[in-house]
């Protein structure tokens, strides 16, 4: 490379000094390793290796053992330039040579890469310790803080230490009983970073490895004739599948990529490769529970005296229903023959994995020495205050509390999420945790140019925050593609870079994994001795490097197309499967939103040793939604918030609702939250026009039959559906109706059904018979977090009969179902299966009962004729809604109600 090259490269971002280099690596190779250099070329060739260390990609590693591997050439010249400059330095004279400012700090990056290594021995490490040598024993204040610097580098890195175990599972693993390690903190405080590390990896494996040992356990105690010979055996939810094979390709079915794999539910019940149709419902039955990212563990026999890993990549219609899956293998270990094309046994965890992966994998290349903000994850200290803030007494003031429209716990959060490195802001639905999260974004939008990075764990809550933040700034990128608004879509990004050198590296990496896919896939065919093995191991290997680089390479496209945006948000599974756009993007504030929802390690992969500011807005009596997510909770004074609050360190509790009717907001006052207030707002709430009750919970027990109902009002769809569901369903709709007659507007009402979208389907196909409510919307109480609305008709009915009352009457579920009317909150349903899972069911039902808000009829008042009416069924709502109260019916001429 010339000269003129060198400067051009020096003067580009770091990114596209990475894309130039890794364009014509030789060129730069013979250029580094040129003899008799100028020190001039010697700075820019530093300049541009500090470059390269900004972009945290595989190649960076295959560029710097060309240049440092067995030619000591390029390392005796940056060493030479070195002594030459400490020299001028010492001796007070200026060094005029072109970019040497930048040469200490390039210096300092290329240093500090060691930190992804464990030890110390490698070149990164070796040039931190060479640099302390020239530095040593020099006078100089700039050249002693120099030293200080890398001699403190060069100590963190003699005792740093990284995950070596397998992150995945091992055969060790399944030979005796798991449990998950939960190490003794004192005041909160870990022993240290190792200690931690260890923790959040160890707490994601047990995930899968306490239901895989226990399922095999219990499948080995099967007699021979009970286990299943074709299909599958269910133990506890853990499914195993006796006969599967893994193809590469199988003909009429090829592989859109030639990465994965095809795992085959049915191999020996085909004809010409389609599934036979008499073993179609029970194939597909039996893969049902798979969803894409769920993990798989397969194995020559079910002792598993070897095992392969893998997850399911795509799972399409087509596929699953001639039985098959697209696979990605992950592991394999006592391999020694091959496993393509024969039968195999599979053990299915049926749950998403994918959270868990790339977080495990983020864990995996993180060290102790890289582990972002140790003193507080690590030792639970206090934070500490931010340099260069703004005076915020002034917002203490009365006048800019009345100006602003908060409460003084509300100024407070805000001032401490400003002013202070950590952050909790802790507080019960409706009381204005959204509002001061979005004064936070605006404050720090006009006060500064951070970057903020706004984490969530579900699609749908960080929808929502984005939505409400684009209104402050429209520099805005949602990153990930499986959003659940469709609004959201204008901020995510588009694969419309076309830079050539992308391009070309692109199709470089992807040739790179074909051919190391086609490589394994011989050596796994030819397997016969132990050579063959040690070869499938290291094959297997690259083959692993070839996909990450493959993978990892699409985040320089996403960053370009993001990298001017001010507000960045990303699921939690987003940032550990694509963490090094963080590390290009280098957020400084990262904001947690719904923070009770976020396990640990998801926060220590939400960081990058470029995050100063972590703001935590959450409510922590809801933390139990975390083992919904398959990750344990029950663990006391273990998790960062929990940590936060036992010490009473950086928090702000708010407890003051703003929401919430007073008689609604008492269901959760004194049962889930002791203090808790309500605002003068909701003082002046008007009564429900039609009933006369703002609360009730009508429980249905009296109903007489309903064969002519159900055959007015017949629900195709769902021909299996009971009597039970079927009435309270109606009941809730004819209630909405009403209360449509009543004058209230569509999108003042929602419809909250109990749990999954069985359950709104149910609801939502039945709602084409009440032309009224068209437009009113239809909700699964959990993806209705967050919101709230005038009043909320909330359904009881548990159509799927397999879903377990233990989930559903969990306490934080209680909260969301409870909290969120504003003015009218009635509960269609039985509370009794509910309060036998969870005594808080039954002091809510306490307060029902105290406020003669619970019965089998719902008390209605028609507001033109003052009627007083009990509605025991929805037939008495129909005749309602048709007639009008008894006054009504019997004068034509003075309806009950107007036509909407």
């Amino acid at each position: 490379m010339s000269k003129k090259e060198l400067m051009s490269i020096v003067h580009m971002s770091p990114v596209d000094a990475f894309l130039e280099i890794v364009d014509d690596m030789e060129k730069f190779k013979e250029t580094a390793l040129q003899n008799n250099k100028s020190h001039e070329d010697t700075i820019l060739l530093i300049v541009i290796l500090g470059k390269l260390h900004e972009v945290p990609f595989d190649q960076l590693k295959d560029i710097v053992f060309m240049i440092f591997g067995s030619n000591v050439v390029f390392r005796d010249d940056i060493l030479a330039y070195v002594r030459y400059a400490v020299d001028l330095e010492e001796k007070g004279k200026q060094n005029l040579l072109p970019f040497a400012d930048q040469v200490w700090s390039s210096l300092e990056v290329f240093c500090k890469y060691a930190k992804n290594i464990e030890g110390s021995a490698n070149c990164w490490a070796f040039f931190t310790r060479a640099l302390c040598k020239v530095l040593e024993g020099k006078s100089r204040d700039s050249l002693v803080e120099k030293y200080s610097m890398f001699s403190s580098l060069k100590d963190e890195l003699e005792v740093n230490f990284t995950y070596k175990d397998n992150i995945y599972v091992c055969l060790d693993d399944l030979k005796k009983e798991q449990f998950t390690y939960y190490p003794q903190t004192e005041g909160g405080k870990f022993k240290d970073a190792k200690e931690y590390l260890n923790f959040l990896i160890s707490y994601l494996k047990s995930y899968f490895l306490v239901d895989l040992y226990h399922g095999l356990q219990e499948y080995k105690k099967l007699e021979e004739d009970k286990r299943c010979i074709d299909n599958f055996k269910d133990i506890g939810g853990t499914r195993m599948f006796p006969v599967v094979r893994i193809h590469k390709d199988y003909p009429p079915f090829t592989l859109l990529q030639d990465k994965y794999f095809l795992l085959d539910f049915a191999p020996r019940s085909r004809n010409n490769g389609k599934l036979r149709e008499d073993r179609k419902a029970e194939v597909i039955d039996g893969i049902e529970c798979i969803r894409n990212a769920t993990p798989l563990f397969l194995s020559t026999s079910p002792n598993f005296e070897n095992i392969t890993m893998a997850w399911v990549v795509y799972l399409t219609e087509e596929l699953k229903q001639e039985g098959f899956l697209i696979v990605d293998i992950l592991w394999m270990e006592n391999v020694k023959e091959c496993i393509l094309d024969r039968d195999l046994f599979l053990v299915v965890i049926p749950d998403v994995f994918e959270p868990k992966i790339h977080t495990l994998r983020t864990l995996k290349r993180m060290s102790t020495a890289l582990l972002p903000m140790k003193k507080y994850l690590v030792s639970c200290e206090s934070s500490a205050i931010l340099p260069h803030i703004p005076d915020y007494d002034s917002l203490k003031k009365d006048s800019q509390i009345k100006k602003m429209g908060l409460n003084q716990k509300q100024i407070e959060a805000i001032e401490m999420a400003l002013t202070r490195e950590v952050s909790l802001i802790d507080g019960p639905p409706g009381s204005g945790k959204t509002r001061i999260t979005l004064n936070i974004i605006k404050d720090i939008l006009e006060n500064s140019s951070s970057q903020i990075l706004i984490v969530a764990y579900k699609n749908f809550v960080l929808d929502k925050i984005i939505l409400k933040s684009s209104k402050l700034t429209d520099k805005v990128a949602r990153i990930g593609w499986y959003y659940k608004d469709a609004n959201v879509e204008k901020h995510t990004l588009n694969d419309d870079i076309f830079d050539p050198r992308y391009c070309r590296l692109r199709k470089h990496t992807n040739s790179k994994c074909i051919a190391a896919m086609n490589k394994f896939i011989d050596t796994m065919q030819s397997l016969e001795g132990s050579e063959e093995v040690s070869n499938l191991e290291e094959d297997f290997q690259n083959l692993i490097e070839a996909k990450n680089q493959f993978l990892k390479i699409r985040s320089l496209n996403m960053y370009y197309n993001c990298k001017d945006a001010r507000i960045i948000g990303v699921t939690t599974t987003g940032v550990s499967k694509y963490h090094e756009l963080l590390d290009l993007l280098r957020p400084s504030v990262v904001i947690f939103y719904d923070a009770h929802n976020i396990p640990e390690p998801h926060i220590v992969t939400s960081l990058t040793e470029h995050t100063e500011q972590m703001i935590f807005i959450g409510d922590h009596k809801r933390l139990g939604q975390l083992q919904y997510h398959h990750f344990f909770c029950y663990c006391p004074k273990i998790m960062f918030i929990e940590r936060l609050l036992e010490n009473n360190l950086n928090t702000v509790r708010l407890n003051v609702q703003y929401r919430m009717h007073s008689e609604i907001a008492d269901l959760v006052r004194g049962t889930i939250y002791d203090d808790l207030k309500d605002g003068d707002n909701v003082q002046n709430y008007e009564p429900i026009k039609g009933i006369p009750k703002n609360l009730f919970c009508v429980t249905l027990k009296n109903s007489s039959s309903l064969d002519h109902l159900i055959k007015e009002y017949p629900v195709e769809e769902y021909p299996e559906l009971t009597e039970e569901v079927f009435h309270q369903t109606l009941f809730s709709l004819c209630l909405a109706n009403y209360l449509r007659q009543q004058g209230y507007q569509a999108h003042e009402i929602v419809i909250l059904a109990l749990y999954s979208k069985l359950e709104s389907a149910v609801i939502d196909s039945m709602k084409k018979y009440f032309p009224l409510l068209h437009y009113v919307e239809v909700q699964v109480i959990d993806h209705f977090q967050g919101e709230e609305c005038r009043i909320a008709i909330v359904s009881l009915a548990k159509v799927d009969k397999e879903t377990d009352y233990d989930f559903l009457a969990a306490e934080y579920r209680l909260c969301i179902l409870m909290t969120r009317a504003q003015e009218g909150l009635y509960i269609v349903g039985d509370l009794e299966p509910f309060i036998e899972k969870n005594e808080t069911w039954g002091k809510v039902k306490e307060k029902l009962e105290a406020k003669e808000s619970i019965g089998p009829g719902l008390p209605v008042k028609c507001e033109k004729h003052g009627c007083e009416i009990l509605v025991h069924s929805a037939e008495d709502f129909i005749k309602i809604s048709k007639n009008g109260c008894p006054t009504g019916e019997l004068n034509k001429e003075d309806p009950c109600y107007e036509t909407i």
